[in-house]
């Protein structure tokens, strides 16, 4: 029992105390820090999405998958595609021109959306995304939007990147963080005011995720300060 009360008397334990709350105080300012509103970019130019990248790109071209269906919340290259479009289906098909390779992400409905029909792409925490949309329909201003943590990249007629031939042209649309804060979801949206509208998607790209060096900093600081703490050698206490 002497042992107890001298150790609930130690003030080893108060340190330990103040210690934790100290690190605890630190973790929260870190997860502050790397969790904080992006600046987002909205671009409809893809060069000008990669040229102001930071950090490593990748591509999610669809050229390694089947044609298929590709049902709601399935994973393509760590790129999640969740939607509910009743009875249709998103596919990877092989029937269009595209703007890389031969396969694009199309729909069971001969390629078609609804207006109103949305998709949410979902991925580890990256700091931008982007997509090239295709269609053999005149698009106006605003049929499509991209949207991430409520900013939105809105289609522009006159912005279409690559003209693909037979009536087809593809638009690109992206978001990005300028501040190096990332994300982890888009959602692209039709709104073409009534009628379905013909859409392929290809290209989805992403751009990685890198510590600010702030948050790198504060880091080191709270794990290199346990590190320190857990290196002395605790009293013995006595019984």
């Amino acid at each position: 029992m002497n042992g107890y009360r001298h150790f609930l008397k130690s003030p080893n334990l108060s340190t330990t105390v103040k210690f934790r709350s100290t690190i605890l105080a630190w973790l929260f300012i870190l997860s502050a820090s790397l969790h904080a509103d992006a600046d987002l970019i909205t671009y409809s130019s893809r060069n000008a999405f990669v040229g102001a990248a930071s950090s490593s790109i990748s591509t999610v071209d669809l050229e390694a998958f089947p044609v298929a269906n590709v049902p709601s919340g399935s994973p393509l290259e760590g790129i999640s595609f969740t939607y509910s479009l009743g009875s249709v289906s998103l596919s990877v098909v092989n029937s269009i021109t595209t703007t890389s390779g031969t396969k694009s992400l199309g729909t069971t409905d001969r390629d078609m959306l609804l207006d109103g029909d949305n998709i949410q792409f979902s991925f580890a925490p990256q700091t931008g995304f982007g997509l090239y949309i295709i269609s053999r329909d005149a698009l106006l201003d605003g049929d499509l939007d991209l949207t991430v943590n409520g900013k939105t990249a809105s289609l522009l007629s006159s912005a279409s990147q690559i003209n693909l031939g037979a009536g087809g042209l593809a638009w690109f649309l992206g978001v990005q963080s300028n501040d190096g804060a990332s994300f982890t979801s888009a959602t692209l949206t039709t709104n073409g005011g009534g009628g379905a509208f013909n859409y392929n998607l290809d290209d989805f790209v992403t751009v990685a995720a890198v510590p600010e060096p702030s948050s790198l900093w504060l880091l080191s600081v709270v794990f290199g300060t346990a590190l320190r703490f857990r290196s002395r050698k605790s009293p013995c206490i006595s019984e």
